[in-house]
């Protein structure tokens, strides 16, 4: 199901979809999705759920959208996907430095081992705060740096 803005037309603002089944070994595969968009861009809220094999996962997502079209980033993958493949990622580069903003910035979820874990990241998407209960039960809070490096947790490290 697709959610479309006020304006009536063809501009897709979201969407809800789900579906499941057994495959041919038995196991189960479903899975579940409901996002909001930001106006002629992506996602900004999703929510997803599901069962891979014998995994399940749920997360909630919070994300930054730049203030482009979306079809400037459609646009731009169909231009860079034809280039050869060890130019891409420059292209890519080159992409986000005129067209910036997008960024995954909270993470709430449940992941296949069972860990439950909240990240919360800076305006570049990189890792800041990383709140996490392990699958054995173990908490922990990182704090990181810029790079990526933890700079401050709890319980301390040993």
């Amino acid at each position: 199901m697709l959610f479309l803005n006020e304006e009536g037309t063809e501009t897709e603002m979201g969407g809800l979809t789900f579906d499941g089944w057994k495959d041919k070994n038995g196991k189960i595969q479903n899975n579940g999705h409901l996002s909001f968009d930001q106006y002629m861009q992506d996602q900004v809220f999703s929510l997803d759920a599901g069962q891979e094999g014998g995994e399940h996962y749920s997360v909630i997502n919070f994300s930054d959208r730049g203030d482009y079209s979306v079809m400037d980033a459609f646009d731009a993958k169909t231009r860079i996907d034809a280039l050869p493949a060890e130019q891409r990622q420059a292209e890519w580069k080159k992409f986000m430095k005129t067209h910036p903003g997008d960024a995954n910035r909270v993470v709430l979820g449940r992941a296949a081992d069972t860990s439950a874990v909240l990240k919360m990241r800076d305006p570049q998407g990189r890792d800041r705060l990383v709140i996490k209960v392990a699958a054995d039960g173990s908490p922990s809070i990182q704090f990181l740096d810029q790079g990526g490096r933890v700079v401050s947790q709890l319980p301390a490290s040993k």
